[in-house]
């Protein structure tokens, strides 16, 4: 039989909490994301560059985020990048997409802790974002940067 004071109980739910929550939680499309409202012709990807990863030891991903007709998000699971040199192409299976996405790394792959994102972009049939310098297509960079696409 386990005894505790009500202190080391509250200490140990909340530490249990926080565990299983996960203090370095993956980005997620509807408690993350705040630049884009929903929109239902566009959908997002959020691009984690390696050094603000806490995803397969530090691997560069993305997350889609599908938009829902009741104004929510659809958070596609994240897919990590090989950060081959050319990019990757990941396929309508992968992103739930009608579309291939291409994913270049650039400095996101193989930078500093303090580096940029040189030479990144996301390409979706005929757009291609620039993530270095993304314009009104891309939020500001928070432990990733977030992206804008018509369908």
């Amino acid at each position: 039989m386990l005894f505790l004071s009500s202190k080391k109980a509250t200490f140990i739910g909340a530490l249990a909490l926080s565990l299983s929550t996960g203090v370095n939680a993956l980005w997620t499309c509807g408690s993350d994301q705040h630049v884009f409202p929903v929109d239902t012709s566009k959908f997002l990807v959020h691009f984690t560059r390696w050094s603000d990863s806490h995803y397969e030891d530090k691997t560069p991903w993305i997350r889609i985020c599908l938009p829902n007709d009741d104004g929510t998000w659809t958070d596609v699971e994240p897919l990590g990048l090989n950060c081959a040199p050319k990019g990757q192409t990941f396929t309508p299976k992968q992103t739930k997409l009608k579309a291939n996405l291409k994913v270049v790394g650039g400095q996101g792959c193989t930078g500093s802790e303090n580096s940029g994102l040189n030479g990144a972009s996301i390409t979706y049939k005929d757009q291609k974002i620039n993530l270095q310098h993304g314009g009104d297509a891309c939020g500001p960079r928070n432990h990733g940067i977030t992206c804008q696409f018509k369908k």
